[in-house]
Formats: structure tokens, C-alpha cells, sequence
């Protein structure tokens, strides 16, 4: 966990310095903007070079978005691309050979 803001009941994204983040993770994940408080990311959040993951239900195609700062971008596209059910997703390339892949990963989970 490199942050919690339960104590703000989820209704703000931490400064950089009270993050936790461990620069031996297999990745960071983040919700780009959160609609049940409100809370959206103002810019891409700087992990390192530890794999940035996003889910980008809420806003995606709302603004421009630097997908080569992120390991996977996946979406739901139901609030603003098409219907129900649907999701979209977008692999960085280092990601899709599969060597980041447990040692044990089934078929249907594997990018490879």
C-alpha cells in the first residue's frame, strides 16, 4: 500500500512525499479519476520506474492521455466510448512478451 486516504474518507490524492512507494513493486496502480468523491488526477502521477497501471473508466476521452508513461491503461467504456460490458485496454509493449508474468499465470490472465 503506498497511500491510504481513508481517514479523508477517499476524498483526496496525497502529496507525493507521504507516499509509501516500494521501488522494487510490481507495480502501481491508481484510478485516474474517482467518481463516487470526486476526486481526479490533475497530471500522471511519477512512480519511477516502477510499472505505472491505470483504470481510466471515468475519463477516458475526455483529455489527452501520455500512454507511454504507463505500463497498462484499462477502461471500462460504457461512460463515454460505447456500451455496457465493454472495456478497452492498452499494453505498453515491454509488457506483452509475458516476462512480468507470475511464474504461474493462466491463459486467460496472460498478455503474451
Amino acid at each position: 500500500e503506498a497511500c491510504n486516504t481513508k481517514s479523508t474518507k477517499f476524498t483526496t490524492i496525497p502529496e507525493k512525499s507521504a507516499w509509501k512507494l516500494d521501488p522494487e513493486a510490481a507495480y502501481v496502480h491508481y484510478c485516474d479519476n474517482e467518481t463516487v468523491n470526486g476526486v481526479e488526477w490533475s497530471s500522471i502521477p511519477d512512480v519511477g520506474s516502477v510499472p505505472l497501471v491505470s483504470d481510466m473508466s471515468s475519463n477516458f476521452c475526455s483529455r489527452p492521455i501520455d500512454v507511454g508513461k504507463h505500463a497498462y491503461i484499462y477502461a471500462g467504456i460504457q461512460k463515454n466510448l460505447g456500451p455496457a460490458g465493454m472495456a478497452l485496454g492498452f499494453l505498453h509493449p515491454s509488457f506483452a512478451d509475458g516476462k512480468h508474468e507470475a511464474k504461474i499465470c493462466p491463459t486467460y490472465c496472460s498478455f503474451k
